[in-house]
């Protein structure tokens, strides 16, 4: 700033009164871009974002349904910005750890997950391998659901492939769970 004045006042042939009145103008643009910059940044941080209808961020309770032997089972999911995706079922934590993948846009409102988790003998507690899951969703119009398939990829402790890998297409469904009033509250 101070090398701004100097500039100004060393040209020779300017009254004061211009050199000030320069001076000040520069300043007073610098000050308003600044509070511009800043009036953006914090509306941005206040100001609460809908979810796009094409936008797959957020958590979700997803039904998965394995077929008709097979019971289905629900599980929570989180979808980041940073397209990682953190999933806990309700299949039992004795069972299998949580599931942590990634996530990519593949289409309009199609999108592309692999996770992997642990597996366990719920009695013994031994590690029994790895579940990889890689899933095509679709997104609804509206964003607030998803349908796709999920096809499970089972590996014994030693990273062997096992039988029954890659053959079943579970059907899977998603819920966005969305902030809601607190009861009695506006």
């Amino acid at each position: 700033m101070r090398a701004m004045f100097d500039a100004v006042k060393a040209k020779p042939g300017r009254s004061s009164s211009r050199r000030l009145r320069t001076a000040l103008g520069a300043i007073t643009l610098i000050v308003l871009t600044a509070t511009a910059i800043g009036g953006i940044s914090a509306s941005a941080d206040r100001t609460p974002r809908a979810a796009s209808s094409t936008e797959l961020v957020g958590s979700w309770m997803v039904t998965v349904n394995r077929g008709p032997t097979i019971p289905a089972f629900q599980s929570l999911r989180t979808y980041t910005k940073g397209h990682g995706v953190v999933e806990t079922a309700n299949t039992g934590a004795t069972n299998r750890s949580p599931s942590h993948g990634a996530w990519k846009r593949v289409g309009h409102r199609e999108y592309g997950t692999t996770v992997v988790f642990f597996r366990y003998n719920p009695t013994t507690a031994a590690y029994l391998g790895t579940v990889k899951l890689r899933e095509v969703l679709e997104l609804a119009p509206d964003g607030q659901s998803f349908t796709g398939v999920s096809v499970p990829e089972f590996r014994d402790p030693a990273g062997h492939l096992l039988p029954g890998s890659n053959a079943n297409r579970d059907a899977i469904a998603g819920k966005r769970i969305n902030v809601e009033p607190l009861p009695g509250h506006p």
